[in-house]
């Protein structure tokens, strides 16, 4: 089983949110969708990166050094 994950992040607030995440039967996102989940943007929730191993991912997304 694997899964992706795709994320929002927004580089003032330092903030980050997950928008879409599916779980595959087989590794590396091959086989089937097993389960999944899309949120709207009304439903995003927003959580500081800061301290966390997010705020790596975040300075890459967001330009930072």
């Amino acid at each position: 089983m694997s899964a992706k994950v795709l994320k929002a992040y927004n580089c003032r607030e330092e903030t980050n949110a997950r928008i879409t995440l599916i779980h595959y039967s087989e590794s590396m996102g091959a086989g089937d969708v097993v389960w999944s989940n899309k949120r709207q943007e009304s439903e995003w929730e927003w959580y500081p990166v800061a301290g966390t191993a997010m705020q790596t991912v975040w300075k890459i997304a967001c330009g930072e050094k």
